[in-house]
């Protein structure tokens, strides 16, 4: 048996036994009985599509910006239940008002979905948040990525070095990209790549390895001023 159905049982196992207490106990079944009644049938309902919006997502991180989501339609069918429950008590008093029983129901669905609705908008713009930073930050990644393993490159003591003190500036530079620095990082990549292929054939220099510390310099500067701005 897979998630869903498992699901589904268990909320027609809440509506069964929601039933049998609507029903067993002698409730006076007047039209504020019937409307308490079918709110708490419609709350059970809607937990389907709740639960499948909070959850359909294909990434575990998806699903849990969907768990806000999932606990509004929870809070909301125990609110419910709990106001059908005193709507059937409330039956047992003539004067009781059917008004304020519709009433009553109508805010707590209108509440609730209006929850759902708006946890759903805010999850999905994190999610944008989140994805965007990480994207902002994958150039910087990449180039911390091969600068760490250029040291191994080298048997040249200097060189080796430099490009330790090399690897440990892009390890405290600012990791998050903005359209300012998509250029100048476009031009540290290129050089990091000519230093990469120079150690290769063993003609790498110290000075062209001093100017992308000069050029990742210049990037970093760019990005506090982004900042302070």
């Amino acid at each position: 048996m897979n998630r869903t159905a498992r699901f589904i049982m268990a909320l027609a196992i809440i509506a069964v036994v929601f039933s049998v207490i609507a029903f067993a106990v002698p409730f006076h079944h007047t039209l504020s009985f019937w409307i308490a009644y079918f709110a708490e049938m419609i709350a059970i309902v809607l937990q389907y599509p709740v639960f499948h919006s909070a959850f359909s997502g294909e990434t575990s991180q998806s699903k849990v910006y969907g768990m806000p989501i999932a606990r509004i339609g929870i809070l909301y069918l125990g609110i419910q239940t709990i106001l059908s429950l005193a709507l059937f008590v409330f039956g047992f008093v003539s004067a009781f008002p059917n008004w304020i029983g519709v009433v009553a129901c109508m805010i707590v669905l209108g509440f609730s979905l209006l929850g759902v609705i708006g946890t759903d908008i805010a999850g999905e713009q994190i999610q944008k948040i989140d994805a965007k930073s990480a994207a902002s930050t994958s150039e910087m990644e990449q180039l911390r990525f091969v600068t760490s393993a250029l040291p191994s490159m080298t048997q040249n003591a200097d060189l080796k070095k430099s490009l330790t003190a090399l690897a440990e500036e892009f390890k405290f530079s600012d990791p998050v990209s903005s359209p300012a620095t998509e250029s100048i990082e476009k031009e540290i990549s290129d050089m990091v790549v000519a230093v990469q292929l120079h150690l290769k054939n063993d003609s790498a220099t110290a000075d062209e390895i001093r100017a992308v510390s000069d050029k990742l310099s210049q990037r970093n500067v760019m990005c506090k001023n982004a900042k302070a701005i």
